[in-house]
């Protein structure tokens, strides 16, 4: 490199720099990734901790005689962990048989797509040890609190088979002792505390240090803090919201009918809020991330929108002289069927990459800001398009000069800003980011700010100074970058091409000798596939011999089209497994609650009424839980990805809608009505199989 004159040799490196735009993306993704296993994680000790808390209470008859004849403490320890792990440890060797036929299929796939050969075929060691490690977690941690019920419960009540299990009032009695140690508010003393902490002092710490993986992690711990938060608050709201789905649903069912699924529902509202816990926290995660993904995809669709301008560009940096633009000009006015109107912005006013950019200042130059100076043509932001305009404050274009300018909308404008920029009054004005409003102290468009440039004499700097006003201040502009917010302070601004020629101080004589950064190319919105492939042939027939690059946006949308269909089967997949995995703990919970009431199913049966029925006010029951707890996760999970979604538009300033997941709705609404179908029908079918004199005669264990 010494050899040939490094000082004349450009050096790039594309692989880096591709991967410092993909970085967060990269790491956002991970995170997700993350959070999956973490949910995923919960919902498994969710459902292995239900399906041995209604093993508990079923076989409380069994554990009775078992203490009778001499079972310890720990040896039902011991029984209830045996049984919590009999689920976890099949579960775990099909997992990790499942992890390596399909990271066998996912690596072939990109081998064969990315041209790869050094992927490996096996999963690490580290993915097996955290599945062995989880997989030991999960049948503890969920263990312990039906641990905790089975020792607690009463010999008497668990040898008695006359009464039934089904308590729709139920009284807890307290003993008043100055011994007693409450441990709820220990525990949840000590939990706000570790968050206060963690909040308090890694938060800052992240900010320091500019960990930007730590922080973004820190935020969405509190984004899912706020998710059970909701949940556990919608739980008080459980009856009210069921209530009205069975009017809503059943409203055409006779009256006696929706009495009985109602008081079902009241009777088993301890043992279904386990099953109501489970749909709702999983839907609203699973909304929740993929409303994130879905976020994410449009702000990086919504940022090269927004730095494209228009759907074709022509890059012309390193554009030797303007007979191209002539061409090109000449070109595009013969096709006005196929090409609207055109733009340019000019590059940078600075001479030489290793001296500073122009900066503005207040009069007593206490105050600074960087600025990267372009000159625009008149219909630049009717080329580029105005849905990215975001305009803070703009003088009225009827407005004498040296009058107060209101805030934007007091007034109709006669023209855009960029006109302005060419008209007697906007000759020599500056269109600015907002955040100079305050930082320089531009309340009104009388005032002036300093602007400085340099420029070489003999090879010794000098600075011109140049006393000039603003026109309008944008909070956000297609192309180029404006703020509100003062920690951008190397922000973009506009002026015209005549103010662009005085300010370089003789560098150019005319405004044909600007040079021309990027030219902005206006396709007609009905142009179908074959015309664009035309127009894009013949400019590159015009520019390609000069060396120029042309710049087609769809070829840069289109992967992440492909991604969001990607993500969405893979929503769509999480869902159906979420709502699989809460499906056994619904079935779990409604053959506990027909058995349970296989005495008021008796007499039911007794006194005249149909098997179908019966069937139908189970059905009925299962329908109205598992709807009403998809709806409250669904909301729950809407209202957070809504917060994101306004987070985000404070981060990036761009005007990103909200994408509500409808597919995932829809599904969800399809798999509950087979799922409250398939749960309570077998076991109320089998149930009433029976003579009624069996089923009255039946023991409640």
């Amino acid at each position: 490199m010494y050899n040939i004159g490094y000082n004349q040799v450009r050096s790039e490196f594309p692989i880096l720099s591709y991967m410092r735009e993909t970085r967060f993306f990269s790491m956002f993704l991970g995170l997700i990734i993350s959070i999956i296993v973490t949910i995923l994680t919960m919902l498994s000790i969710i459902l292995i901790y239900s399906l041995l808390m209604i093993s508990v209470e079923n076989k409380q008859f069994e554990m009775g005689v078992l203490r009778m004849i001499g079972m310890t403490r720990a040896g039902m320890i011991q029984l209830i962990l045996l049984q919590a792990f009999c689920y976890a440890v099949p579960a775990w060797i099909v997992g990790v048989l499942l992890g390596q036929v399909s990271y066998v299929g996912v690596s072939y796939i990109l081998s064969r797509t990315l041209q790869l050969e050094e992927l490996s075929r096996w999963v690490t060691w580290s993915a097996v040890l955290i599945a062995t490690l989880v997989g030991m977690i999960v049948p503890v941690a969920s263990s312990i609190l039906p641990i905790m019920t089975a020792l607690g419960q009463n010999l008497n009540d668990s040898l008695d088979t006359n009464r039934s299990r089904t308590k729709a009032v139920k009284y807890n009695i307290e003993r008043a002792s100055e011994n007693d140690i409450s441990a709820v508010p220990i525990v949840l003393g000590a939990a706000l505390a570790l968050f206060g902490f963690c909040v308090y002092y890694f938060f800052p710490l992240s900010l320091l240090t500019l960990n930007i993986t730590f922080l973004l992690y820190m935020f969405f711990g509190l984004i899912l803090a706020m998710l059970f938060g909701l949940i556990v608050l919608s739980l008080n709201l459980e009856n009210l919201i069921e209530f009205c789905v069975t009017f809503l649903f059943f409203f055409w069912e006779n009256v006696a009918v929706r009495e009985m699924v109602v008081k079902n529902l009241v009777a088993h509202r301890e043992r279904n809020r386990k099953t109501t816990i489970m749909f709702a926290l999983s839907l609203g995660f699973i909304i929740f991330i993929s409303v994130s993904v879905d976020l994410q995809l449009n702000t990086v669709r919504y940022q090269t929108l927004r730095y494209s301008g228009t759907r074709l560009n022509i890059l012309m940096e390193d554009m030797p002289s303007s007979m191209v633009r002539d061409r090109m000009e000449k070109y595009l006015k013969s096709v006005p069927h196929l090409v609207t109107d055109y733009a340019y912005l000019s590059q940078e006013l600075r001479y030489n990459e290793e001296q500073d950019r122009p900066d503005i200042s207040n009069v007593g130059q206490y105050r600074s800001g960087v600025q990267r100076v372009h000159a625009v043509t008149p219909n630049f932001l009717q080329v580029a398009g105005t849905k990215f305009l975001k305009i803070h404050r703009q003088q009225p274009a009827e407005a004498p000069v040296g009058s107060k300018s209101p805030l934007m909308g007091s007034y109709e404008y006669s023209s855009s800003i960029d006109e302005q920029l060419y008209s007697k009054r906007g000759s020599s004005r500056f269109v600015l980011g907002a955040t100079f409003i305050d930082y320089l102290g531009l309340r009104e468009f009388t005032d002036y700010f300093l602007f400085r440039i340099m420029y070489r004499t003999g090879g010794y700097p000098n600075y011109v100074y140049k006393l000039l006003r603003p026109l309008a201040f944008l909070s956000g502009a297609p192309v180029l970058t404006f703020s509100i917010f003062p920690l951008v302070y190397k922000q973009d601004s506009l002026v015209s091409f005549p103010t662009f020629v005085r300010l370089s101080n003789g560098t150019f004589k005319s405004v044909r000798e600007v040079p021309i950064q990027t030219m902005f190319i206006k396709t007609r919105d009905d142009m179908d596939w074959n015309d664009f492939q035309y127009l894009k042939s013949e400019i590159q027939h015009i520019v390609g011999p000069e060396g120029l690059r042309m710049r087609d946006i769809e070829d840069e949308l289109r992967p992440l089209g492909i991604a969001s269909q990607v993500m969405d089967f893979f929503f769509l997949f999480t869902t159906c497994v979420a709502m699989a995995i809460c499906f056994f703990s619904l079935v779990s919970s409604m053959y506990s609650n027909v058995n349970e009431q296989a005495k008021e199913i008796g007499i039911l049966r007794a006194i005249g009424t149909k098997k179908f029925t019966v069937v139908r006010i189970f059905v009925y029951e299962s329908f109205v839980l598992i709807l009403s707890a998809s709806v409250m996760g669904i909301f729950i999970g809407a209202i957070v990805g809504y917060t994101m979604n306004l987070q985000n538009g404070l981060f990036t300033q761009l005007p990103i809608d909200f994408v509500f997941p409808w597919k995932i709705v829809v599904m969800v609404f399809g798999m509950a009505t087979v799922s409250g179908l398939f749960s309570s029908l077998f076991p109320v079918v089998a149930l009433l199989r029976l003579p009624v004199v069996t089923i009255l005669r039946r023991l409640v264990t």
